[in-house]
């Protein structure tokens, strides 16, 4: 069970009726670019005890769901290999495609609300604060309805090469990825909190660690 961690009150901004799904307990948001190390953040962030949920999974459970199957298969075909979706196909369309693109996100994101009522009601009912691992928080304009936002910031060269990488895709891929995201230093300026990613793995733990110390009550 996770352990009641809570948020210093100065930071607690947001009323239910105006927070994102009107929770009664504040939410933060942490988010990045893509291969910026939110994700390596939010990990540690569970691991000291907060409870996290995270945008990406949901829309993983999101793609399991017979009616996104459809969709796909509709929409985009050629994504479709022995009725299952080929995500590599799927990837390669919309990062070429801004129409495409738009199709999907349009029908995936409406659902986040639904996915993310259900994964709270399986959580402990005396929870004090959610961290939402969002990666779209800004492009949505979901930072108003958030108490406090978290942006795990690298450099955008850093962000190519380990997208590359990660993905084991090519630098005109991930250049094609990175282009249709809002550019990372936007959202470093838009952020309430930046975490620094730009150089080692421990020193990303190190910074880290010390936005959580200073924005929870440990």
């Amino acid at each position: 069970m996770a352990k009641q961690i809570k948020l210093n009150s100065k930071l607690i901004r947001l009323k239910a009726s105006s927070r994102l799904y009107q929770l009664e307990i504040p939410i933060v948001a942490v988010t990045g670019g893509i291969a910026s190390g939110k994700s390596y953040v939010s990990s540690i962030m569970a691991d000291m005890g907060l409870t996290t949920i995270c945008a990406d999974s949901l829309i993983k459970n999101i793609y399991t769901k017979r009616s996104t199957i459809l969709f796909i298969a509709n929409n985009f075909p050629n994504a479709m290999k022995n009725g299952i979706i080929d995500f590599k196909v799927l990837r390669q369309i919309i990062f070429n495609n801004e129409e495409s693109k738009n199709l999907l996100e349009t029908f995936l994101h409406p659902q986040l609300t639904d996915c993310f009522t259900q994964a709270l009601k399986k959580l402990p009912k005396n929870l004090s604060v959610v961290v939402y691992d969002v990666p779209l928080l800004f492009e949505k304009g979901m930072q108003v309805h958030v108490d406090q936002s978290i942006c795990v910031y690298c450099e955008y060269s850093a962000q190519l090469e380990r997208l590359q990488k990660r993905d084991k895709i090519t630098q005109q891929l991930a250049s094609k990825i990175l282009g249709q995201q809002m550019d990372i230093n936007t959202k470093r300026q838009l952020a309430d909190f930046v975490i620094d990613n730009t150089s080692s793995l421990s020193n990303l733990k190190r910074n880290a660690l010390a936005t959580i110390k200073e924005m929870f009550d440990l």
